[in-house]
């Protein structure tokens, strides 16, 4: 007992410090756990690091003057950690969990340096670990936002959290500053944030303790060291690309248009809702508590996280796009400002009268579930980056392993232009095959006078059921279901290679409460149009599928004419004509896939019998004759695969009423499906595949508005 009771009062003085690096580890441990290299990006990060390492040294390499970007010192991270561990991806998680764990001891050290107490830096530095926007960029290797951080915070130690007194000593926290703040903006270029930042601490700095030459002189020196780094890294990105500020690839994405901001600030309303909530309960906390003494350091820290998140707001919310991640540097003035915040709010409550006790005890409560709703977000957002992962690997490994040079490989990827540059990059670079190129898929099949048949691999992605709210997906760009997928490959295809993992998501989409007020608003149609509910406790799901294509040109459809007298006429796959005789005067020609073998037959209605007839095989013969339930004479025949089972089945619109009615067999008693109705006179009705989910659904189209 008395060595715990010695080793515990050896350790609690430490807690405030020791307690943010712990749920460090806990965040990290799965990724540690299942290390795995992701399909974005992370094959063009490891080209870099292979050229670099080989002695083809680019300080500007090809993605960044593609993109317009200058980025060396995030490139040499990489390159460093390809040389301690190769191509093992658990070499860069672990780093990325060292990150993590400086960037939080510094945040913890310079609010406690600042003169907090020990609850507001270890506030501090849970705060910071917890926020959603953590979990993307530390959970995969491409993301320069880790770095950037960390250097940023390593940039504020040696002038803030040191305090030199002594010319030399100022001489060395200066260098010191300006090599890590050079560092952060040779990471990413939106450092240059850090200019207007400490500009602005230099002057609240004047404005509050002019009289305190020490205090203002150690914030000039910050500012200088922002200027000097900001000016350092034009000038090389100039020497390197040909300009300061290039208008072409990332800087060009800048849209400094008033109405174009107003749109992007509906992102982050619904970001702030998700992710930082708790800021405003936190100010809330703050006014409640304004009858306390506030120490002049913690209004200064107040001051100047206020002024950091403002920078980072207003550097972002002009950009073209919007992501999580994008938000860690602005985590780390949400996370100084609650913690501080906090520190006051949780001191004795003797002082404040009884509403205000009663309105800080409510605050207190709803930031705690705040909090823990944030830890069942990062629980998702977790589960569904490593899910992804473990996919993509399974899928590489297969093709990796199966997959001839030879062979023709196509994946459904119309929807994103990187998704095949993104799967070929890292086949070659990740799985050492760059014999094997993946094609866009776009329902290759033989052409007339070339080969009679065409064999291929065909990769498709089926995700359902994403979180509202999530880390980017790049695999959507090959989704499709399955079912879509039936009427090009046959009901019965069963594919060579299949993978599937599922989870229960556990998502607060907070900012479905706010649905009913803002229905006809940017906000209301971007993310209330949304299924998922505030509490989304559906059932994630990843499948990757390989299917063997093969297409015989004998196969394929072909062109058909119906004549007046009941005489078909079809054109050959070898430009031959066949003839048929199936109907009579006066019968309305129908196809459709009446059996679901994937092979299209013929069908004739006779509006005077109201009997339908249909021809499977095209020997001019019935092979089913029907008559639908309460139809009449003046009712408009459909074919539509109402329920999704591959077949082809009969409906009807009736116009004088405008209604619906479907069957999902072929028989004459009363239709088996609801009856629609309510759709307006004078329109044409019309049946497809609108969502491409291997369903039929009915539309109309208005003559008289075009």
């Amino acid at each position: 007992m008395r060595l715990k009771s010695s080793w515990l009062q050896k350790v609690m003085p430490w807690g405030w410090l020791i307690l943010p690096l712990l749920i460090c580890l806990i965040i990290m441990l799965p990724r540690l756990l299942s290390p795995q290299f992701g399909l974005e990006d992370d094959g063009t990060s490891l080209q870099v690091a292979q050229q670099w390492t080989s002695g083809k040294f680019n300080i500007t390499p090809g993605p960044d003057l593609v993109s317009g970007r200058f980025r060396p010192f995030y490139w040499a991270g990489l390159t460093l950690i390809y040389l301690l561990g190769g191509k093992n991806p658990a070499w860069y998680y672990l780093s990325n969990a060292l990150v993590l764990m400086l960037t939080v001891v510094s945040l913890t050290y310079l609010v406690r340096a600042r003169g907090t107490t020990k609850l507001q830096a270890g506030m501090a530095g849970c705060l910071f670990a917890i926020a959603s926007p953590v979990i993307e960029p530390f959970y995969t290797i491409s993301k320069q936002e880790p770095l950037q951080v960390a250097w940023l915070l390593f940039s504020l130690v040696p002038i803030f959290g040191i305090f030199p007194k002594s010319t030399r000593g100022k001489v060395i926290a200066f260098l010191a500053s300006l090599l890590a703040l050079t560092c952060a903006s040779l990471s990413k270029e939106t450092t240059l944030a850090m200019i207007p930042v400490s500009l602005a601490w230099l002057a609240l700095k004047w404005l509050f303790h002019r009289k305190d030459r020490q205090a203002w002189l150690t914030t000039a020196l910050y500012a200088g060291a922002s200027v000097f780094a900001g000016v350092i890294f034009l000038l090389l990105r100039g020497f390197s690309q040909g300009g300061w500020l290039t208008l072409h690839g990332y800087s060009g994405h800048y849209q400094l248009d008033l109405n174009f901001i107003l749109f992007m600030l509906n992102y982050w309303i619904a970001y702030f809702l998700r992710d930082f909530l708790g800021l405003f309960l936190c100010l809330l906390l703050l006014v409640v508590s304004l009858s306390r003494r506030i120490k002049a350091a913690e209004r200064e820290l107040l001051f100047a996280s206020v002024i950091w998140m403002g920078a980072w707001v207003a550097i972002f919310l002009p950009w073209e796009a919007f992501n999580e991640y994008y938000l860690l540097p602005f985590c780390v003035g949400y996370a100084v400002f609650c913690g501080v915040v906090l520190g006051i709010a949780l001191q004795p409550p003797e002082r404040l009268s009884l509403p205000r006790r009663m309105v800080s005890y409510a605050s207190l409560v709803i930031l705690a579930l705040f909090l823990i709703t944030t830890l069942f977000n990062n629980y998702s957002n977790g589960r569904t980056q490593l899910t992804m992962d473990r996919q993509d690997n399974a899928l590489f490994n297969y093709v990796i392993q199966n997959i001839r040079a030879q062979d023709q490989l196509l994946a459904t990827a119309s929807k994103s232009p990187t998704f095949l540059r993104d799967i070929n990059l890292n086949l070659k670079e990740i799985g050492g095959r760059p014999d094997i190129q993946v094609g866009p898929f776009a329902f290759q099949t033989p052409e007339p006078g070339e080969a009679t048949d065409i064999s291929y691999y065909l990769i498709t992605a089926d995700i359902q059921n994403r979180p509202l709210f999530s880390v980017r997906l790049p695999d959507e760009a090959a989704s499709q279901s399955s079912q879509a997928m039936h009427p090009f490959l046959g009901m019965n295809a069963e594919p060579v290679f299949a993978s599937s993992e599922q989870f229960r998501l556990f998502d607060f989409n907070l900012v479905k409460l706010l649905c009913p007020l803002v229905k006809n608003q940017p906000l209301g149609w971007i993310y209330c149009k949304n299924n998922a509910a505030v509490v989304d406790r559906n059932e994630f799901s990843h499948v990757w599928r390989i299917y063997r294509v093969t297409k015989d040109l004998n196969s394929l459809p072909s062109p058909a004419v119906f004549l007046t007298d009941g005489t078909w006429k079809f054109k050959l796959p070898d430009g031959s004509i066949k003839t048929l005789h199936f109907g009579q005067p006066g019968d309305k020609p129908l196809v459709g896939d009446w059996t679901g073998s994937g092979r299209t037959g013929i069908g004739v209605f006779n509006p005077v019998t109201l009997t339908w007839s249909l021809d499977d095989n095209l020997d001019g013969q019935a092979d089913v004759t029907f008559q639908l339930h309460g139809m009449v004479a003046t009712d408009i025949p459909l074919v539509g695969d109402w329920n999704c089972s591959g077949k082809d089945t009969p409906g009807f619109f009736r116009p004088s009423d405008g209604s619906w009615h479907f069957w999902t067999a072929n028989y004459s008693g009363p239709e088996d499906l609801p009856v629609l109705a309510g759709t307006e006179a004078g329109v044409v009705p019309l049946v497809g595949d609108w969502n491409g989910d291997g369903c039929d659904t009915v539309g109309v189209y208005r003559p008289a508005k075009g």
